[in-house]
């Protein structure tokens, strides 16, 4: 029998561009009914460890992740080696540099693929130039604001589509708008 698991796996706090502390961000997931949720802060891992306590307390799971704010684009990493320096990936490492993730154990996804960052900021798009998305194990389609209207969320939608079609295997992913 499968059984559904309501997860958000792209969550912020104020230890990047959120507004929740970790603690209220867990009782935030378990009030709007999730099971699970992975915190992927921008290039920071400070709120793990008092989200992963507060996670157990209101029981949900809590998975260890982080949002690599490169300079071509967003990764999130779930899990594994979370430590990469962001700032030295590059489209020339960046297939070595998901290969070294998923060895430990990690998951590594595209995030908001045709979206700017927040704030306004270089490298928010997918500006890798790849070919091959070998070694990713998600694309993130629809995110932030009113998602099913959003022109970026349309074009991750014909993006994703396109992968597809070619034979790229990836998990498609949604975030939630934390306020």
């Amino acid at each position: 029998m499968i059984k559904y698991y309501p997860a958000e796996l792209h969550t912020h706090t104020l230890h990047s561009d959120g507004t929740f502390t970790p603690e209220s961000l867990a009782r935030a997931a378990k009030a709007e009914g999730l099971s699970v949720i992975a915190l992927t802060d921008h290039n920071t891992i400070a709120g793990i460890q008092p989200l992963s306590k507060e996670g157990q307390k209101v029981g949900i799971t809590v998975i260890h992740g982080i949002e690599w704010t490169t300079f071509y684009g967003h990764i999130t990493v779930l899990g594994g080696d979370l430590t990469q320096k962001w700032e030295c990936i590059t489209p020339q490492n960046i297939i070595q540099v998901v290969r070294s993730v998923r060895e430990r154990g990690g998951l590594v996804g595209i995030a908001h693929p045709f979206r700017i960052g927040y704030p306004i900021c270089t490298g928010g798009s997918d500006e890798w130039g790849l070919e091959d998305y070998q070694g990713f194990t998600h694309y993130e389609v629809w995110s932030y604001l009113s998602p099913s209207v959003s022109y970026t969320n349309h074009l991750a939608e014909q993006r994703y589509a396109s992968l597809c079609r070619r034979g790229v295997k990836l998990a498609v992913v949604y975030r939630q708008r934390q306020a």
